[in-house]
């Protein structure tokens, strides 16, 4: 397993003669799969290095957090600031960060970053895709946070140019590496059979929602003609529910919606390692595709996939006119190819 993100801490056995090291994990989304799975590599890891650590993550589900982890959680409150006094190192994930610290959001963001100031290398940040699209204010106290964190650990293609380019560590292949790959119960799944596995989410726009619906539809009675078996594949609570009402009048055995409910990071890496092809609009959806070199269509919905596509040359469709049209001809152009 990799340990690239413990090379990176500075809490060393060698450095740091510390009895219970403790940590202060912020940012990933409990009801998104894709933040699990950086998660889960983060607690891991820091287990393994240090099996008498103490590790809290804040969260809206901290049920959740302490039973798939075995760490502390608790809902947002008052107590993180004294919980961020006495670490030893706070670690910034996922996505926006104020969420997840609660209704002190940006109070916690402006606290972190003064911590940062005195405290230097107290801070790091691992797969943080939050400073593409925050607003100024935020952007500032990340600029503070970016200036006084010691190894500031990012996304894998250094492409995050308005963040710190040429300072990333491989997440992908961490994700690649670390998540075991395992079957979830309950899905169809044969052996010979050719998987199309399509990730889509919806956005703030309901008139692109419904042009997402239309095109959708239109693509799954395009590909069942193909002897596909086509799995829809949520992140998270927004995406299934969105997958679902699609298929409110949509009847067809070839066609399965995986249940959110019992999903865990181990699973997606399955499912998509089995994929012939991946339709992915999310980016997690992307990045766990790109760790397994498998081939896909990506859906570009906002300026933070756009960049990671870029970056890493990867061609990708926008939400417009004739997106349909342009799935379906690189689909076929995937087909012949593979």
């Amino acid at each position: 397993m990799t340990n690239s993100l413990l090379r990176n801490l500075y809490l060393s056995k060698d450095a740091v003669n510390l009895r219970y090291p403790s940590y202060v994990l912020i940012g990933n989304y409990s009801d998104n799969i894709g933040d699990l799975a950086i998660l889960s590599f983060i607690i891991n890891n820091i287990k393994n290095y240090w099996s008498n650590s103490r590790i809290y993550v804040p969260s809206r589900n901290p049920i959740k957090i302490r039973h798939m982890f075995n760490v502390e959680s608790n809902r947002p409150s008052l107590m993180i600031f004294s919980r961020l006094l006495t670490c030893n190192a706070i670690i910034l994930s996922g996505g926006i960060f104020g969420d997840e610290i609660g209704p002190f959001g940006m109070v916690g963001l402006l606290f972190i970053s003064l911590l940062s100031l005195v405290r230097k290398g107290i801070v790091f940040f691992y797969g943080c895709g939050v400073y593409l699209s925050c607003p100024i204010f935020r952007r500032i106290i990340f600029k503070v946070l970016i200036k006084t964190a010691r190894k500031p650990l990012l996304f894998r293609n250094d492409s995050d140019r308005i963040m710190l380019p040429n300072k990333g560590v491989q997440l992908i292949d961490d994700l690649g590496v670390s998540i075991p790959s395992v079957k979830p119960i309950g899905l169809w799944y044969k052996p010979n059979s050719k998987y199309i596995i399509i990730s889509i989410r919806p956005t703030k726009d309901q008139q692109k929602n419904n042009y997402i619906s239309d095109c959708l539809y239109n693509l799954l009675n395009k590909i069942k003609e193909h002897k596909y078996k086509i799995v829809l594949l949520p992140f998270c609570y927004d995406d299934y529910f969105f997958l679902k009402s699609i298929l409110h009048d949509y009847v067809d055995s070839s066609v399965e919606l995986v249940n959110i409910n019992r999903m865990r990071p181990e699973h997606i890496k399955w499912i998509i390692e089995k994929a012939s092809i991946v339709i992915a609009m999310r980016l997690h959806a992307m990045l766990f595709t790109y760790a397994a070199d498998k081939p896909m269509i990506a859906i570009s919905y906002s300026r933070k996939t756009q960049n990671w596509l870029q970056n890493n040359k990867l061609y990708s469709v926008s939400i417009q006119q004739h997106m349909c049209k342009k799935i379906w001809w690189m689909f076929l152009d995937i087909e012949k190819t593979t």
